[in-house]
């Protein structure tokens, strides 16, 4: 669906006077009652727009604006425009941009790295390859890369699909039965990377994914690279984890 832009005059319709962009993108991917994804909030003079990137639902009007305007209620009506509280700003003003508590566990990253090798399909059928690494210690995981080295015959099909995931495949959690789930078959996807990225095997590139925060990982659930092959010729897939141990 298009996006959608909502446009607002800071005087009046914001009572405080004044918007703070990055303050008011935080309250509104906050706010429970927002359902629709918001892009991002652009002031500029006397002029604020409010992207989503789709239609917003009625909802999501209402609790940014109480569907009011001159002044607006809800979400802007409430809007003071002062910066994040947990956004230090140096002397002159400046954001101080650092990696927090919440973001890094007060840790420092371990890198680990895995080959894998996929199957080739019969150039007709797209054939899915997975690998599945288990979770052995308790770890927190942010971000990770991998990079596609193209076969002897130096191209990969443009149309070869790659992703990444948190599985539970041994119903750690319990929830197969309440899911309609079956223990062999099945597997849960409890976070998601990477959902079907057309690969580039042409060259040597390297590809990040990455989560806004550190994501708990408990022991018995694995890290899953999935892999569809739609030629003859597959590469080497080498893929590189950024993980958190206490």
């Amino acid at each position: 669906m298009p996006e959608t832009t909502l446009t607002f005059n800071i005087n009046p319709d914001i009572p405080a006077g004044k918007v703070n962009t990055s303050s008011l993108e935080a309250t509104i991917l906050e706010d429970p009652q927002i359902e629709t994804a918001l892009k991002e909030c652009v002031a500029s003079g006397n002029e604020l727009k409010v992207t989503f990137n789709a239609a917003p639902t009625a909802q999501t009007v209402t609790a940014l604006s109480n569907d009011t305007s001159a002044p607006c209620g809800g979400i802007l009506g409430a809007h003071l425009g002062n910066p994040p509280a947990e956004a230090p700003t140096g002397p002159n003003g400046e954001p101080i941009v650092s990696t927090t508590f919440a973001d890094a566990h007060g840790l420092d990253p371990e890198w680990q790295g895995w080959r894998y090798q996929p199957t080739a399909s019969d150039g007709a059928t797209p054939l899915l390859s997975v690998f599945d690494e288990a979770i052995t210690v308790e770890k927190g995981i942010r971000s990770g890369s991998y990079r596609i080295i193209p076969p002897g015959s130096g191209a990969v099909p443009t149309d070869d699909v790659i992703e990444f995931s948190v599985i539970d495949k041994d119903d750690l959690l319990g929830l197969f039965t309440p899911l309609g789930l079956t223990l062999g078959v099945d597997v849960l996807e409890l976070k998601k990377w990477v959902v079907n990225e057309f690969v580039d095997g042409n060259a040597r590139n390297e590809r990040l994914f990455s989560g806004q925060e550190v994501f708990a990982i408990m022991a018995g659930l694995y890290l899953r690279t999935g892999y569809t092959s739609n030629g003859t010729a597959v590469p080497t897939v080498l893929v590189t984890v950024k993980d958190y141990m206490e």
